[in-house]
Parts: structure tokens; sequence; C-alpha cells
């Protein structure tokens, strides 16, 4: 009797990395999906969506400390040394920190979502579009203070 040796599907095998885990172009995410006792695990759009509000929250933060430090750097100017776009400066910084503070907040909102339930989902939905039409806003505006700004 003859024995048939196939080999190993190689494309159903995760792509592993030299940290052990499955890498994320095999859909693995940085693990590889799997439960103990081999049970896939279910897609969680709540983990997600609080992880992303973080990442994006962190970034947020260090931006908003810039712009707090430039603000201290222009009020502590001497009269004698401030330049025509100094109310420029002042009025586009306290914009920026009002409208970074408020973003904040939309996105804090957010992440108190539940996305299971359809209804915050939406709710969800229609702030995170705020939030981005928002985030748009503070990039402009900062661009625009990087252009008036005389300081590094």
């Amino acid at each position: 009797m003859t024995e048939v040796v196939t080999e190993p599907n190689i494309a159903a095998t995760p792509a592993v990395t030299t940290a052990g885990t499955a890498s994320p172009a095999a859909g693995g995410g940085g693990s590889s999906g799997l439960r103990p006792g081999g049970k896939k695990k279910k897609y969680n759009a709540n983990n997600f969506a609080k992880s992303k509000n973080t990442t994006h929250g962190m970034t947020d933060f260090v931006l908003l400390t810039r712009n707090l430090s430039l603000l201290k750097r222009l009020l502590e100017l001497p009269a004698t040394d401030r330049d025509d776009f100094f109310i420029i400066e002042m009025v586009l910084l306290g914009l920026s920190v009002v409208m970074q503070i408020t973003n904040g907040l939309l996105m804090f909102a957010s992440a108190q979502k539940n996305l299971d339930d359809e209804e915050e989902k939406e709710e969800a939905d229609d702030l995170n579009i705020l939030s981005g039409i928002l985030n748009f806003l503070v990039i402009s505006v900062n661009i625009a203070i990087s252009a008036f700004s005389g300081m590094s």
C-alpha cells in the first residue's frame, strides 16, 4: 500500500514575527486571534474604539501642551519684543486650545457609548463626525499659528 504525503498549506498558516505572534498582515493583529481551546476571538468594536480614542487623545494632548507652552512664551514677552502678529498669534492659540478641549470632551463622550446598541452607535458616529471636523479645524488653525509664529 502506498502512503500519500501532502505538503502543508503554507497560505493558511499565519505569518509569525520574531516575537512569536502572528503578524498583522496574517490577520492576527499581533496575536493569533485564537482563544485557548482553538476558538476564534469575536471582534469587539468597543475595545477598538476605546484604544483608538486613547491613542488619539495622547497625540492631542501633545499638541495642546505645545500650544499652551507657546501661549505662555508669548505672554512672557516684554511689550518691546512683541511683533505685529502678536494679537493674531494670541487669538489663534486661544481658539486652538478651546477647540482642542472641546474635541477632547467629544472624544470622551464618544468613548462612553456602547457600540453594541444601535442607537448609541449612531450617537457615537455623530460624535465621531463632529470630532473629525473639529480636528480639521484644529489642524488648520495650527498651520496658521506656525505661519504667523516667529518662535520655533
